[in-house]
């Protein structure tokens, strides 16, 4: 780096980037208070998609210097459109109108944010069932013919290929990952390969030099071919719709035709920090957006730790390593590189990703020179697409195939879920000092201390006990890590929340390290309390999460639902022990024991809230009591077998039936007198919750509310003596 002064110059305005940002923090969106309200807006269109999924289709427009009575100025936005409206061409100037919505702000641990990612892409909110009121007959012709070349190229690629093909190919050549098959792209971000969908350097690289290499081997001059080929990039790039992987790419292959062009040397490591630092320039916040950090970790990896993790240079006489081991090598030091990464914005790695990129990455070259040939051939006449059909659609089943094959494996997702930020920073440290000694260290001693700071970073966190109440809307979840590690749950549902299973409680279970659930407790078979749980059993062992033992109350045979059945059902469907559990079952570890309350054995009502099964946490001086949506006489016969067995005030109460007037009557209160309680509901609620009678016996019984909708998700931590409690809307 000494030798490299460009280079050291970027890093210090990167650094000063960072603690910039940082240091200035990000401001609340101003439109929170416009959610669900018609705005009619006036921007102009620089971007525009048809998302396809499966037989529904919908015209979506970008709008930029948005104007409005009501928004700031030069906003810009995501128009959802009716559909019956028409796309407008690019570049023209529309008024449209539709239902302001906000970006989703995370609640809980591991959920996507869509706040974040949207503000750096500089998209300040969105409109759903938006009517085009007017368009301005004037347009930007240059790009409106760069989007129909594009939509000419999907159509090669849907009518030559099969759906699932083709949508892969749309996202690899065409940058359209709006239509991308979701089994697809889920099963590629599992096995660790969904680097294959992003338009990358290997794509500038087979399109950019390839046409330079061609246009000097043409005769024509070095000057000319270098604008040529640079034009033809950018026009790409402005086709495809400008990721910050192709900007990347983009900006690195012009420096690389500029150093061509003034006869000097190409050095890939200086590019890449002038290339980040233009990207940052224009918007600083891209520092914390996975694709610039995947993408430019990846180019520094190649530059340094892949060197360095490959040859030996303590050796006077350096011995060359067989083909195979170099590449076997090759791969796990990416792999490694970007472990960090995997782990801060994923939770999980594939433990087989590093020998499938053995596979992958060698094909990678073939499948794009084969889909370009494809495009190219498509556009004269279909009849000749034949061979790169082949091709394409054998490499692309291969790599189907071969994550398949590494998911049958054992061990193949481990999940240490997010780790926190010392072990990255010991782990960095790690592979820094290898950098800065690899000419006096051995290659096995390099290894072994990546291997030994990976594995620092692969250890699940554990420590004291932790009680987290989710936000999943109108519904309740209750997460339980005990101070050995394991982990379960209470409930899992939502009414409010659509896919609460795999948009809320798998991420947080990932980001936790909860690969294994030892057991699930399902309070009732409402929906808001176990349609999340469905979906974990559905999906989970595939997601890399495992359950272990399913309880349901034990009432009898004529008290079972339809819901309760399914439940069953679903259980053996996939693999779950199926137990029932009823008044006075113990569920213990060495320092902590669980105890069930309610219902007792063969309670018989017509109504699920009243056999709703109640536990009671206890865990040195700290006790909790989960409730459920218990109510009626099943409340009373909880506290009658409550005062018998136990008969002591409590910390934690979970407020029965998300804070109804009905459920936690003054009498309970004054026998369980919490210090803590908790509500689970969604805001704005159809039901009222919480109701204003309840709070009012709360706050009247001492009690410290926390209700999920206003903090997030809420977590209890506690060592048996102290007591520690986290809001995370509230850090």
């Amino acid at each position: 780096m000494s030798r490299r002064p460009l280079s050291m110059v970027c890093l210090a305005v990167i650094i000063f980037i960072y603690f910039g940002t940082k240091a200035a923090g990000t401001a609340p969106s101003p439109y929170k208070e416009w959610e669900g309200e018609t705005v009619t807006l006036t921007g102009k269109v620089y971007k525009k998609e048809t998302v396809r999924q499966k037989d529904e289709s919908q015209n979506v427009l970008y709008l930029q210097s948005v104007v409005s009575k009501d928004c700031q100025p030069k906003q810009n936005v995501i128009c959802y459109l009716k559909t019956n409206q028409a796309l407008p061409e690019m570049g023209s100037t529309v008024s449209v109108r539709g239902k302001l919505k906000n970006f989703e702000k995370p609640s809980n641990p591991g959920q996507f944010d869509g706040e974040s990612y949207y503000r750096i892409l500089k998209i300040s909110f969105r409109l759903s069932q938006t009517e085009i009121q007017r368009k301005s007959t004037e347009y930007s012709k240059g790009k409106e013919f760069l989007y129909q070349i594009k939509e000419r190229l999907a159509d090669i690629l849907e009518r030559t290929l099969p759906e699932q093909e083709a949508s892969v190919m749309k996202a690899m050549l065409l940058g359209e990952k709006s239509s991308l098959d979701k089994e697809i792209k889920a099963l590629y971000q599992r096995n660790g390969i969904a680097h294959v969908l992003a338009i990358s350097g290997l794509h500038i690289s087979l399109l950019g030099m390839g046409l330079y290499r061609f246009l000097k081997r043409g005769g024509i001059p070095v000057k000319a071919a270098v604008i040529l080929s640079g034009l033809v990039m950018l026009f790409y790039g402005m086709m495809t719709g400008f990721a910050v992987s192709s900007i990347r790419a983009i900006l690195m292959f012009g420096i690389h035709m500029t150093a061509n062009l003034c006869r000097r040397t190409y050095d890939l490591i200086t590019a890449a920090f002038v290339a980040a630092v233009c990207i940052l320039l224009e918007q600083p916040l891209y520092l914390f957006h996975s694709g610039f950090l995947f993408s430019f970790g990846c180019v520094f990896a190649i530059a340094f730790l892949v060197p360095a993790l490959t040859t030996d240079k303590k050796k006077k006489e350096e011995k060359k390593l067989h083909w195979f081991v170099q590449m076997l090598l090759s791969s796990a030091a990416l792999t490694l590189a970007m472990l960090p990464l995997y782990l801060w914005f994923y939770f999980q790695i594939s433990f087989y990703s590093i020998l499938l990129n053995l596979l992958i990455i060698p094909l990678m070259s073939l499948l794009v020179a084969g889909g370009l040939v494809l495009l190219a051939t498509g556009a004269v006449a279909v009849v000749m697409t034949g061979p790169a059909v082949l091709l394409v659609t054998g490499i692309l089943v291969i790599y189907e195939k071969s994550c398949k094959l590494c998911e049958s494996l054992p061990f193949h997702l481990i999940t240490p879920g997010q780790p926190e930020i010392w072990k990255i920073l010991v782990y960095v440290g790690a592979l820094f000092f290898i950098l800065l000694f690899q000419k006096k260290l051995s290659l096995p001693l390099k290894w072994s201390i990546v291997l030994c700071s990976a594995l620092l970073l692969l250890i699940p966190k554990s420590g004291e006990m932790q009680v987290t109440f989710l936000d999943v809307g109108q519904g309740d979840c209750i997460h339980i890590r005990s101070e050995a590690g394991r982990h379960y749950l209470i409930d899992g549902g939502s009414s409010s929340i659509q896919k609460v299973g795999t948009y809320r409680i798998l991420p947080y279970l990932k980001a936790k390290g909860a690969s294994r659930i030892e057991a699930v407790f399902i309070t009732h078979p409402d929906e808001d309390h176990c349609n999340g749980i469905e979906e974990l059993l559905a999906q989970g062992r595939e997601q890399g999460v495992v359950i272990n033992r399913l309880f349901l109350p034990n009432i009898p045979e004529e008290a079972r639902t339809k819901a309760y059945e399914r439940l069953e059902e679903a259980a053996r469907e996939a693999g779950v022990t199926l137990e029932y559990i009823s008044r006075g079952q113990l569920l213990a570890e060495e320092n902590w024991q669980l105890l069930c309350l309610h219902p007792e054995k063969n309670f018989l009502t017509r109504e699920p809230n009243e056999f709703s099964t109640v536990l009671l946490l206890e865990y040195g001086a700290f006790q909790a009591l989960f409730t459920g949506d218990v109510e009626g006489i099943g409340e009373k016969q909880m506290m009658s077998y409550f005062k018998q067995v136990y008969g002591k005030e409590i910390t934690l109460l979970k407020a029965a039936h998300h804070g109804s007037a009905n459920s936690t009557p003054e009498e309970l209160l004054t026998g369980l007198s919490p210090e803590y309680s908790v509500i689970s509901c969604g805001r704005n609620n159809s039901y009222g919750h919480p109701h204003k009678e309840l709070l009012e016996r709360l706050w009247e019984s001492e009690s410290q509310v926390y209700i999920t909708y206003e903090s997030g998700a809420v977590t209890f931590e506690t060592d048996g003596e102290k007591l520690w409690i986290k809001e995370f809307l509230r850090e």
